[in-house]
């Protein structure tokens, strides 16, 4: 699901960021240079150390998804979501091209055939529980911030910025970029 700002002090434009202890993960370079480019330097922690960390206060605010919260009790040390998705969590499935080759044809189509059909219930559960966790985030009385439309379109603007100095710098690649700004505009029109 979307990962959102969680703190325990109402965010709702990129100013409010400024003075706060951001965690990202330890080594996630993408978050880093995003948070910067919000004049904000966020505070690498492995995700074993974010509970710990909300409890000393060594940090203050996270990105989470709602189920991601609630599975590792980051909850519990927030009261605020910011409603304004700042990037999108997945899992994957890897198979070893070299072990799937060793497989006959016939049950590599069965193997893509079963995992198609397994993933797309598996998103269908997986967007349910997260509108689900959402629901009891703000049932334990975590409160949902709104920015305004000229706040969320300026932490866009900063993201995209991110994103394209990023590309710039040969971290990823221009066409993936463009492949997930086609996307994005595609979700973003449909969604109007």
């Amino acid at each position: 699901g979307f990962a959102y700002l969680m703190s325990n002090q109402p965010l709702s434009s990129i100013n409010d960021l400024k003075g706060h202890k951001i965690w990202i993960p330890e080594g996630d370079d993408f978050s880093r240079t995003a948070f910067e480019s919000l004049g904000v330097s966020p505070i690498p922690l492995p995700l074993t150390d974010v509970l710990t960390g909300l409890q000393t206060g060594l940090i203050d605010t996270i990105a989470s998804s709602a189920m991601g919260a609630i599975a590792l009790q980051w909850h519990t040390k927030v009261k605020y979501i910011t409603n304004t998705p700042l990037m999108y969590l997945y899992g994957t499935l890897i198979l070893q091209r070299k072990a799937f080759e060793k497989i006959k044809k016939e049950d590599q189509a069965v193997v893509r055939n079963v995992m198609q059909k397994v993933f797309k219930k598996l998103d269908i559960i997986n967007r349910q529980d997260n509108l689900d966790a959402m629901l009891a985030l703000q049932n334990q009385g975590i409160s949902i911030i709104n920015p305004p439309n000229h706040d969320k379109q300026q932490w866009q603007n900063s993201v995209t910025g991110a994103i394209d100095n990023l590309t710039n710098n040969g971290l990823i690649s221009k066409p993936i970029t463009q492949t997930l700004y086609n996307h994005l505009s595609d979700f973003r029109n449909a969604s109007r």
